[in-house]
């Protein structure tokens, strides 16, 4: 398992653009990596979160791929609530599109919305997947955390940008 904050891997879409902006206002934007190895009958793949947070437009975007867990999203909470730039009020945006599979059983969803969440119940937060077994999974995190209005899920980037910002 690595964990740092150092820029890492490429980017597409709006996260490629809120970094490609911050790197002209550097204090206005930190970029972050997480993200560990695992073990498969062939080689190790990379499964990192990587995130950028935008502390003029108080918005954190994240982007996760292929199959996450609930380790993989307690490792980016964790390396959020390390990042000195990360508040609680802040908006997110998910991108979910690269994501192939989400392994949450009911334990770990409840310990996601009750503990593992970094955001606050205010913050708005936009979920960007087209595949409706993610569309479940953030149906169920939005009942849970009890947070019907502040939760969305959008088919795109574009979208869900709108949305945060308004």
């Amino acid at each position: 398992m690595s964990d740092n904050n150092q820029p890492g891997g490429e980017l597409s879409g709006g996260l490629a653009g809120a970094i490609g902006a911050g790197l002209a206002k550097m204090n206005a934007l930190t970029i972050g990596v997480w993200g560990h190895l695992t073990r498969s009958s062939a080689t190790p793949e990379p499964r990192p979160a990587v995130y950028a947070i935008d502390c003029d437009k108080r918005i954190v975007s994240v982007r996760f791929a292929n199959q996450l867990t609930t380790h993989d999203i307690a490792g980016y909470a964790a390396a959020l609530r390390r990042d000195p730039a990360f508040d609680p009020q802040f908006a997110e945006i998910v991108d979910m599109r690269e994501v192939d599979d989400i392994e949450l059983d009911a334990k770990q969803a409840l310990s996601l919305a009750d503990e593992i969440d970094p955001f606050s119940l205010a913050s708005k937060r936009a979920f960007v997947t087209q595949k409706s077994g993610h569309l479940n999974v953030v149906r169920l995190h939005a009942l849970l955390r009890g947070e019907d209005e502040n939760i969305r899920v959008f088919g795109s980037m574009e979208e869900a940008e709108r949305w945060v910002e308004m």
